[in-house]
């Protein structure tokens, strides 16, 4: 009767252990997802402040030009058109755009690196499982009958008994462990 519950301690425990692990992917994750939004933020507030910009040295063009309409003796000569400041600072912006677009597409793979799922091995007299394949089997055997997925998934691996209990969605199973050793 201790021996059970002992186990069912040790199982608990990995349970509990293989839950924070994949908690911490998951938070991960969250902190690269809320970096990126940062990112398009700045890019966008830049898009606006050069574009803000390049109105208002359009209206000040404008006015200058109503300035210069006024009568001239001699027809000036047309000189060759300058890039204007609004014209600097929209390629200033595609600029700073491009630039963030490649920090933000560096931030996502830095991300997916980070959040990729980690490989839990239980090992046990010798024997080693793999815990995805755990859920694999657990996974087939639960769908074996019906055309769904479960949703929740608990899983208490036994290696003294050879089996994995699980209970998915509230119905409970078993599937034998596949030695690796």
């Amino acid at each position: 009767m201790a021996s059970i519950k002992t186990s069912q301690k040790k199982s608990a425990d990995l349970s509990t252990t293989v839950r924070e692990i994949l908690n911490l992917s998951e938070e991960t994750g969250k902190k690269a997802a809320d970096g990126i939004r940062k990112e398009a933020a700045k890019v966008k507030e830049a898009t606006t402040k050069a574009a803000e910009a390049a109105k208002a040295r359009k209206a000040e063009e404008k006015t200058q030009e109503t300035k210069d309409v006024a009568p001239k003796k001699a027809p000036a000569k047309k000189e060759a058109p300058k890039k204007t400041t609004a014209s600097k600072a929209a390629g200033a912006a595609k600029k700073t755009a491009t630039a963030v677009k490649k920090t933000v597409a560096a931030a996502k793979a830095k991300a997916e690196e980070k959040t990729a799922e980690p490989k839990v091995f239980i090992q046990f007299a010798g024997n080693s499982f793999s815990l995805d394949e755990i859920l694999e089997d657990a996974r087939k055997d639960y769908t074996k009958g019906r055309k769904k997925t479960f949703k929740d998934v608990q899983i208490y691996v036994k290696p003294e008994d050879g089996k994995a209990y699980y209970v998915a969605d509230g119905d409970p199973g078993a599937v034998d462990l596949k030695y690796n050793g």
